[in-house]
């Protein structure tokens, strides 16, 4: 069966990035290179950004490798925000079907429809099979969780108007600020994202397992703050850290590490002492 497109993900997806390739020309030809200042600012709002996304929805939310202090969460949740990656109920769902059913037609983002697929694609349209609510029951109980899943893209949208804004009054340059802070810092922050479901499961190393699609990036490790060593994930997923070794960069690692020495983080899992296992609902067909 045809499976429907999802307009409104479709066009917002598609017609920023249109958009930005417009305005970046549009930039270049009438005002040249934006303030340096910019660059920086890019830099670090897409590593903070970054940061709520692999700490906090990923390492904490999903696969629950850490405990955390409500108000650090609640920062890390204002920053995940920030990066309009969809609410958290929505990407967590999604993330532990991948976990469950990776490789195959339950998967949301399945390498094996191919890279693009696997990149984008699969956001365009209705999934074959969602994420049953059971999946992220837990997380349901959750009142910030919760009032983020409903007011999700006012809260989304609203926040990267205000650091549009901001920066473009503070810089006298409003095209600018929302050009580069926000369009193209939303499309780095994507496209490494993604690039977590595409390039880290075709380009790359297997050194924890040859069974998993799933590689070892050091690349991608870059830009996504350790979530390019995906092959050791996929082994042992709930283990805080991605990159095990002293010379692996593990920004999100690191952060957590800290965290736990200042008493804001603890239970720190690592293999072997535990691994995660996302067992499906028996009452759920997915």
């Amino acid at each position: 069966m045809k499976r429907k497109i999802k307009w409104s993900t479709s066009i917002f997806l598609i017609g920023y990035q249109i958009a930005l390739i417009g305005l970046l020309i549009s930039y270049f030809l009438l005002k040249g290179l934006p303030h340096w200042h910019f660059l920086i600012y890019i830099i670090v709002f897409h590593y903070l950004t970054m940061l709520g996304v692999t700490a906090l929805y990923h390492r904490f939310y999903t696969h629950k490798s850490f405990t955390l202090n409500k108000v650090v969460e609640l920062f890390l949740l204002f920053l995940s925000t920030l990066a309009l990656q969809s609410s958290v109920l929505k990407w967590v769902g999604d993330h532990k079907m991948h976990h469950f059913y990776t490789d195959t037609d339950k998967d949301p983002y399945n390498i094996k429809e191919g890279f693009w697929y696997a990149h984008f694609f699969w956001m365009l349209r209705k999934l074959k099979h969602e994420a049953p609510e059971t999946l992220t029951t837990d997380l349901r109980k959750n009142k910030l969780v919760v009032i983020q899943d409903k007011y999700y893209y006012p809260i989304s949208f609203t926040l990267n108007i205000v650091v549009g804004l901001f920066f473009g009054l503070l810089y006298n340059d409003v095209l600018g600020a929302f050009t580069f802070l926000v369009l193209l810092r939303l499309f780095i922050g994507h496209h490494s994202t993604w690039g977590i479901n595409s390039v880290a499961h075709y380009f790359g190393s297997k050194p924890n397992s040859k069974n998993e699609s799933a590689v070892n990036n050091f690349w991608l490790a870059i830009v996504t703050l350790g979530e390019g060593y995906h092959n050791y994930h996929h082994t042992f997923p709930a283990d805080y850290r991605n990159g095990t070794r002293w010379f692996h960069f593990d920004p999100t690692k690191w952060f957590i590490w800290i965290l736990s020495k200042v008493k804001l983080a603890g239970k720190l899992k690592k293999f072997p002492n535990v691994e995660m296992k996302i067992v499906e609902p028996s009452s759920t067909k997915v």
